[in-house]
């Protein structure tokens, strides 16, 4: 995997600014998409995710997914 300090910007590369459906879901280790939606529902997925007018699923800024990140590895 990328080095934490470019985690960012090869996610930015993978996916642009927003990441949702199963690309969110293995991006965050999620196991499964019916984990990520009691996740979801329960409030713990660990980022903010959002609905898109227009579009299916839940979604999240790819920056604060790779921040999630570089925090979880930092502990």
């Amino acid at each position: 995997m990328a080095d934490i300090s470019n985690l960012n910007l090869e996610l930015q590369k993978q996916f642009g600014p927003v990441i949702g459906g199963t690309d969110l879901m293995r991006a965050l280790g999620v196991r499964s998409m019916r984990a990520m939606r009691k996740a979801i529902q329960e409030n713990r997925m660990g980022v903010e995710v959002f609905k898109m007018p227009g579009r299916g699923g839940k979604f999240a800024l790819t920056e604060k997914v790779a921040a999630f990140i570089e925090n979880c590895a930092r502990r």
